[in-house]
């Protein structure tokens, strides 16, 4: 598999990540942070890096429809939101939009819904973003067929039969032309390693490239390599 260094990335595809340094600030502000009564203004660190390569992503390749699996937070779609091309944005998460769950805001506890956070977010793009539950999947695979440029798969990074799904449901909802980014491709926990590597065996006409990026801007711990975001696409991907 080709690697990338992120910083190749961003040369390669012409991105300035401080252009978007403020927005993406405050996003992770509300969305990216964990309890640290050390810390008491928002500031970027290790892992944030995803967001800027995500939103890197949409704007090199222009895309007009973002599909995620694993909202968490809400971090890549509220980033996306931001990308002017980008028109309609579908996220689905294990978690209803109303319900409650423990987590943190700036840095401080906080028991708030997914409703709670997108309220926070000061961005009128946010409304670009639709929140779905998972139970939902039977129901997309027919109305939102072949309907997205790029889908990222987030969701649970251990049971192989779930993440196979998660594949399954991305490659119907893609278009012919759409990439998938799968997360937390790491040879040290999670199955994502494996999955991805018997799935472009099988299938010889997917390319795929290792964009390595956690530590790569804000080296608060050691830049990582050979683990990261994996871009998966039929047919050559021009980097």
């Amino acid at each position: 598999m080709k690697k990338l260094s992120l910083n190749d990335f961003f040369n390669k595809v012409g991105y300035d990540w401080k252009k978007d340094k403020k927005a993406i600030e405050t996003i992770c502000h509300y969305t990216k942070t964990r309890v640290n009564p050390k810390i008491n203004k928002v500031r970027l660190g290790f892992g944030m890096e995803q967001t800027f390569l995500i939103k890197a992503i949409a704007e090199w390749m222009n895309a007009k429809s973002f599909f995620e699996i694993g909202t968490g937070r809400g971090t890549a779609c509220y980033a996306l939101s931001l990308v002017p091309s980008i028109e309609n944005i579908h996220t689905v998460d294990i978690l209803g939009f109303n319900q409650k769950f423990a987590t943190a805001i700036g840095y401080k506890p906080a028991n708030i819904s997914l409703k709670g956070i997108r309220d926070l977010i000061p961005f009128k793009e946010k409304d670009k973003v639709h929140f779905h539950h998972r139970c939902e999947f039977p129901h997309m695979r027919v109305a939102l067929k072949d309907k997205f440029d790029l889908a990222f798969i987030d969701g649970d990074h251990t049971k192989k039969k779930v993440i196979l799904e998660d594949y399954a449901v991305c490659q119907d909802l893609l278009n012919d032309n759409g990439i998938i980014l799968w997360d937390d491709y790491d040879p040290d926990q999670f199955a994502v390693k494996g999955i991805v590597e018997e799935i472009a065996k099988n299938n010889p006409d997917l390319d795929t490239v290792l964009i390595e990026q956690r530590g790569h801007l804000f080296p608060d711990k050691p830049a990582e390599s050979g683990k990261g975001v994996v871009l998966m696409k039929r047919g050559k991907l021009q980097i």
